[in-house]
């Protein structure tokens, strides 16, 4: 929503290089605020986690406990689990379909014709459709489960690329499209740690995690990638035919995916309990 109608005026007002320097202070600050306030788990900050009253009084013992705790799944163990790959490809797959979107929506309406302010116009209007959408899968996620709320959102995906085919067309088409997509893939950040916390828990999590998370975000850097050479090659219309199938085999994977908790599945007070069994 902010990017695409600043950046640009940045970049023509300020420069290519006072406006990185610029970004690049700005995500400095970031740091510093994550480094001085973010916390890793919620007893740290005298919390319950998930809103579970477990006691204050229990804690500090949780809090050791997990601390304590080593994942028996190693990097090279999560490499060998068919799991790592279902949902680093099933659900990378989805995203990277997204990215190619995200990338080329702006261009891809230029190239039809429009002009720069409705095309930026169509993005914002789309980015505020994906916030609500965020909240919507995560309504869905709950209701029904993270595999099922990721079947409704490629399904959709598949629904929305047949009519970028016709964004040419008519300007109105555009909003439609841009709108349901981009509404849609307000919950590809959110369903993906969710489906990596459905497979392995809490105590897991973070040992999947490192290893799940940086192969559906390669993916998403290749639809980028991918965005870019169909449109100085073949062109929008085989980008968004690409993207198409590309979904179609992400909602085959994510179909296929068994969505049993593979982590572990003590709670946290009888892990507390039990410190010389967590190690």
């Amino acid at each position: 929503i902010v990017y695409e109608p600043f950046i640009p005026r940045a970049f023509a007002k300020f420069g290519l290089g006072a406006t990185e320097i610029a970004l690049a202070l700005f995500f400095v600050l970031v740091a510093i605020i994550i480094a001085l306030f973010v916390k890793n788990l919620p007893e740290e900050m005298n919390e319950y986690p998930d809103g579970d009253p477990t006691g204050l009084e229990d804690l500090q013992a949780t809090l050791k406990a997990i601390r304590e705790y080593r994942s028996p799944f190693t990097f090279r163990k999560m490499l060998t689990l068919k799991q790592t790959w279902q949902v680093g490809i099933g659900w990378g797959l989805m995203w990277m379909a997204a990215m190619s979107y995200v990338s080329q929506v702006v261009p891809s309406l230029l190239a039809n014709g429009y002009e720069f302010n409705y095309a930026v116009s169509v993005l914002m209007f789309a980015g505020f459709c994906g916030l609500f959408g965020s909240w919507l899968f995560g309504f869905i996620d709950q209701k029904v489960g993270t595999k099922r709320a990721s079947q409704i959102y490629v399904i959709c995906a598949i629904i929305a690329f047949p009519f970028c085919l016709l964004n040419g067309y008519s300007p109105i088409i555009p909003w439609i499209t841009s709108g349901f997509f981009v509404g849609c893939m307000g919950g590809i950040c959110n369903l993906i740690p969710s489906m990596i916390g459905t497979l392995f828990g809490r105590w897991d999590y973070p040992a999947a995690n490192r290893v799940i998370y940086p192969i559906t975000n390669f993916l998403a850097g290749v639809g980028v990638f991918a965005g870019g050479f169909f449109s100085g090659t073949l062109g929008y219309n085989a980008l968004w035919i690409f993207c198409l199938i590309i979904d179609v085999i992400s909602l085959i994977i994510i179909t296929s995916t068994k969505p049993n908790m593979i982590g572990r599945k003590e709670g946290l007070l009888e892990a507390a309990a039990a410190p010389k069994e967590i190690k």
